[in-house]
């Protein structure tokens, strides 16, 4: 094709594919498809709204080709590398992973008075008795997934910890909590269950820290608890610091995704500042809104069944 006596040359191969979360109908916006083409300096490729993107190359090119989307997003694979000898139109990418340290006030988690982050790059949540708070994260995830994050009380006192297999934590709906009390050392795995009153939960497990480790140094009241699930379709693995402290059958949600996210609670007549960092999620796929467009929060008492 020539234009104003200078020839646009847009290659004769066509080199292409999507940028979705694990469902094909699920577009991840604002994605940057990065190649080096025989080495040279990197260049964008701006994917069109439907994920779809398209390079036109030259038979024996050199590629290397990667997916961004700011310091939260994995996607995989990591790259495709390859010279070309022809039309190749699969060339996708998913999310595999999400991170976030806190650093950027733009992440998606929730921000009102009682849940913001905070200058020292972290993630606050404040609660007073007697009620407790759980705020997911911006995204779910297929059902076989790890989720972990560093957590420690800021002031007052109670627990923390994670949820996890959530929906969107309307009336009616269950989840589960994996929370630990810093203080008097022990470890609780709860099933709940959100009615139009008040939050019930069932216990599933709880061990002291002793039980969990006779030195009695798994859950620390010095320095910030790592805690992590591990879910598995129906199993569930919950672990502090690396020690494994239940292993057990949860109940599936309904549908193909699942959301994760944090939790804070206070003991009787208290108030629990309890600030997080370092919130990881690992998965097969990731899906930015198949359940709710938004990440959620709820708000309630706690009564045990």
């Amino acid at each position: 094709m020539l234009m104003s006596g200078c020839r646009i040359e847009f290659g004769e191969y066509v080199i292409s594919g999507r940028v979705t979360s694990s469902n094909p109908a699920e577009v991840i916006e604002g994605v940057k498809i990065k190649y080096e083409r025989n080495y040279d300096k990197e260049k964008p490729v701006y994917p069109y709204s439907d994920g779809r993107w398209t390079l036109w190359v030259n038979e024996g090119d050199h590629l290397r080709i990667w997916a961004e989307k700011d310091k939260n997003y994995i996607f995989g694979p990591a790259f495709y590398e390859f010279t070309v000898k022809g039309d190749r139109r699969n060339t996708d990418f998913r999310v595999i992973g999400w991170m976030d340290d806190f650093s950027n006030i733009n992440s998606g988690w929730v921000r009102d008075f009682e849940k913001d982050y905070v200058p020292a790059a972290e993630y606050e949540v404040r609660v007073s008795y007697p009620y407790s708070i759980r705020v997911t994260a911006p995204l779910s995830v297929q059902k076989s997934y790890t989720v972990e994050a560093t957590m420690y009380t800021q002031a007052g006192s109670g627990m923390y910890g994670l949820i996890f297999n959530a929906g969107n934590l309307g009336v009616g709906e269950f989840y589960y909590i994996f929370r630990v009390h810093p203080y008097e050392g022990y470890a609780e795995f709860l099933k709940a269950v959100k009615t139009p009153e008040e939050t019930q939960t069932t216990t599933v497990g709880s061990k002291t820290n002793w039980e969990i480790d006779p030195d009695n140094t798994t859950i620390s009241s010095i320095i910030p608890n790592r805690l992590e699930v591990v879910q598995n379709a129906y199993f569930v693995k919950l672990f502090v610091n690396g020690v494994e402290v239940f292993y057990d059958y949860v109940d599936l949600q309904p549908g193909n995704h699942v959301k994760v996210g944090l939790y804070a609670c206070p003991d009787d007549d208290s108030s629990h500042t309890v600030r997080f960092d370092d919130f990881r999620l690992t998965a097969m796929g990731f899906n930015p809104s198949p359940i709710s467009n938004a990440p959620g929060f709820e708000k309630s008492i706690e009564i045990s069944k």
